[in-house]
């Protein structure tokens, strides 16, 4: 089987949609009849190889106000690898311009295509007008963006999303052909490291603080400024600090409050496994205090390492710690319910055995193997029935979930 990922959100800064493409590629390589090809947006046009996957680069345009992102969006570029590659399946990762163009070269070539719902943006947009721009306004954006929506994911042989919540969602507005597969993590390169503290010495604490991290892009749908302003409500006299790792919109803004303040830290953007594996286990919490998130992969990549996630109330994180006794949330993003939140996980005061123990659900429900294989099983199904009369021609309550 050669499957085929074109993805929109793919680069040097980004996260989540970037660690799904990178998993199923070292998954790929362990898979004898199993060949993967990667088409993302770049500054340049070049391929490279990469252990079973070939990874074209396409030159493309960058987003406004992103340091991050470019627009993928040549046709001819994008016809011409896959009609050379010939890929059994083709699967797309944004619902913006890109999955269009991937549609219409599926079809043309005769090619299943599939989509993952990563992102809830658009609707999460609608929401944004509600809030600044008025209740009509916002709900009339989201009628339309219902309705593009529906238009966009029926015209796919699946639409794969990593929870039930979003199945539900897209189901409700009339999206057919959901199958859920949930995300995974690489339990072999997130992992426990002792060196919580060398971790300490170099951010200049002792051992007797207590150490608060976030990993991700510092934007402002992640909450990251309040996550920062709730480091002011810790008496002064505590031993509590925030380490912040990444990259974003934001960054600057970050990079002044830690320079500002002695609780506060900031580290680059961070794709090395085995740097984020040191952080993770050096933390007490790992603190989440996005609200628009589709799963949440930094969760499991912190649990893996033995920390215990806390998460915003409906941010989009729960399917995480579903199997997490009591999880900890924060009922909204202030830095005042934030630090509540923080502060009931901190008095638990877990031991070793409690990290253990997270870290084994995530091997059993999580691990990378495991939903890599489902994916590939459910490829075979839409291989198998080639987009005509399958299961995934009924509507998503009758369909099956993989």
């Amino acid at each position: 089987m050669k499957v085929c990922d074109i993805v929109q959100f793919y680069s040097a800064l980004s996260g989540g949609v970037k660690r799904y493409i990178d998993d199923k590629a070292r998954y790929y390589a362990t898979q004898p009849d199993i060949e993967h090809v990667v088409i993302i947006p770049s500054n340049r046009n070049a391929v490279r190889t990469e252990g079973c996957s070939r990874i074209y680069e396409i030159k493309s345009q960058q987003v406004i106000f992103s340091d991050s992102y470019r627009l993928l969006v040549s046709v001819k570029r994008i016809y011409n690898i896959i009609k050379a590659e010939s890929p059994d399946l083709i699967e797309v990762g944004d619902p913006y311009h890109t999955a269009w163009i991937a549609h219409g070269i599926a079809r043309r070539c005769g090619i299943p295509i599939v989509a993952y719902y990563h992102s809830d943006y658009p609707r999460a947009f609608g929401r944004t007008l509600e809030k600044y721009c008025g209740r009509a306004i916002g709900r009339t954006t989201e009628k339309i963006i219902t309705f593009y929506l529906k238009r966009l994911y029926n015209r796919m042989d699946a639409t794969i999303v990593a929870k039930q919540e979003l199945k539900e969602l897209l189901s409700g507005i009339g999206i057919e052909r959901i199958i859920q597969v949930p995300l995974g993590t690489d339990v072999d390169r997130f992992h426990p490291v002792d060196q919580r503290s060398e971790v300490l010495n170099d951010l200049g604490l002792s051992n007797d603080w207590k150490l608060l991290l976030f990993v991700g892009r510092m934007a402002r749908e992640k909450n990251v400024l309040n996550l920062a302003a709730m480091m002011k409500l810790f008496p002064d006299s505590g031993k509590t600090a925030l380490l912040m790792v990444g990259d974003g919109e934001q960054c600057e803004e970050i990079r002044t409050l830690a320079r500002q303040h002695r609780t506060i830290f900031w580290h680059p953007y961070c794709n090395s496994p085995e740097l984020l594996s040191v952080l993770y286990s050096a933390a007490d919490v790992f603190v989440h205090p996005g609200t628009n998130e589709t799963f949440g992969l930094v969760s499991l990549e912190a649990q893996a390492c033995g920390t215990p996630v806390v998460a915003v109330q409906n941010g989009g994180v729960e399917a995480t710690l579903q199997h997490e006794p009591n999880p900890v949330f924060s009922a909204d993003t202030s830095p005042a319910a934030l630090k509540r939140a923080v502060d009931l996980q901190l008095k638990r005061n877990e031991g070793p055995a409690d990290r253990i123990a997270r870290r084994e659900r995530i091997i059993r429900y999580y691990g990378r193997d495991t939903t890599c294989g489902l994916l590939i099983d459910l490829y075979e199904l839409v291989l198998e029935e080639d987009g005509c009369t399958s299961a995934f021609r009924q509507p998503a309550h009758e369909g099956q979930t993989a």
